[in-house]
């Protein structure tokens, strides 16, 4: 007991604990003017939600509230906004159920949402969910099917890129359940790769190198030349290739760097700095690629407000990568949803380092 004590009044005096009021990152000092539009706009506080620019706006659709009181936390409701200041809701009810960590994604002039876990509240129904629905107007919504081929997930990658002069919806990786596990060991994480070009029938591309298990993924594609990436994300310790010490800790030789394909079947990699990041967006604006504040993964098994290499900026122009700043525009925060709209870039709610979830609105502007 008294060995016990010992240690632990060691690990107080030598820890430095800093309260969230205290806590604060440095000043955003990069190439972006961002400008908080709307501190509480009129939907609720929310994570794992969706947003895209279609037909001139902003649509943030569904999400997680887990300090929700006085409605679902697992939101179906469907929201536009042309300025990000005044927002309209489409629908509080969209029949694809309340659900978190889905992709939604403009697909031949159309909003494509994809998977994701999703709460049926009037029937206590709650599973990972493989259905596929699209819309053009937000509100009146038609299920492409039921059930995809490939297995239901949740917090995966879905991209549009042609390939051969077809344009293909890409869903990578994602996170699902293990219906013969319990615990840390009833959760799987995927590594798969898919595409279709409908939405309801998808093959399964066989891919040249493993690219890793992985789950909360930044999976982005060049306009220029249809290339395909997916870097970082979350994954567990439990792989399907066992204890091989070679890996050093990851599911799969080089997971941690940046891949990318220009077909959906080969794949090679290349070292990023920031591939311990996970639950950020890469977007690309103004002829390049902005990497968002995300949180560590589990090779760090730290805090996402720990230390810039989970909120610092960086742009990535093709071929070369470059910090932006030391800090984040938004501050640090992940779980949120971005996009670019009106020639700014988009960044809506979260979890952040205030409070936990959030509703804010923020623009970012090229100087």
């Amino acid at each position: 007991m008294k060995i016990i004590i010992y240690l632990l009044s060691v690990l107080l005096v030598s820890c430095e604990f800093v309260s969230y009021s205290d806590w604060a990152i440095a000043p955003y000092d990069g190439d972006l003017d961002w400008e908080l539009i709307n501190e509480n706009p009129s939907f609720s506080n929310r994570i794992d939600h969706a947003l895209v620019s279609f037909d001139n706006k902003l649509w943030v659709l569904g999400g997680y509230d887990q300090g929700a009181r006085d409605h679902d936390p697992y939101m179906e409701d469907v929201w536009a906004s042309s300025d990000g200041v005044i927002w309209t809701c489409i629908t509080e009810d969209a029949p694809w159920k309340g659900r978190r960590g889905h992709e939604v994604i403009i697909f031949k002039d159309e909003m494509y949402l994809i998977g994701g876990f999703a709460v049926d509240e009037d029937s206590g129904i709650r599973n990972y969910q493989n259905d596929v629905w699209k819309t053009i107007d937000g509100e009146n919504w038609s299920e492409v099917t039921a059930e995809a081929s490939w297995p239901a997930r949740f917090k995966h990658q879905v991209v549009q890129a042609n390939h051969g002069g077809t344009d293909y919806l890409y869903l990578l990786t994602g996170m699902g359940m293990n219906e013969e596990g319990y615990g840390q060991y009833a959760v799987v994480y995927y590594n798969d790769v898919w595409r279709s070009t409908d939405g309801e029938t998808w093959t399964e591309m066989t891919s040249s190198q493993d690219i890793g298990q992985r789950s909360t993924a930044a999976a982005f594609v060049n306009p220029e030349s249809n290339r395909l990436y997916i870097v970082g994300g979350l994954y567990l310790v439990i792989f399907d290739d066992g204890a091989d010490s070679s890996y050093d800790g990851k599911p799969s030789a080089n997971w941690d760097k940046m891949w990318y394909t220009d077909d959906g079947s080969t794949w090679n990699y290349t070292g990023f700095g920031t591939s311990t990041r996970a639950d950020n967006q890469i977007e690309y604006y103004e002829d390049r690629f902005w990497v968002l504040p995300g949180r560590s993964n589990s090779i760090a098994h730290i805090n996402y407000n720990s230390g810039p290499e989970y909120y610092s900026t960086y742009t990535y122009n093709g071929s070369s990568w470059t910090k932006d700043s030391e800090s984040s525009g938004v501050g640090a925060r992940y779980g949120y949803a971005a996009a670019v709209h009106n020639n700014k870039l988009w960044v809506i709610g979260g979890r952040t380092a205030d409070d936990g979830p959030d509703n804010d609105v923020w623009a970012g502007e090229l100087q």
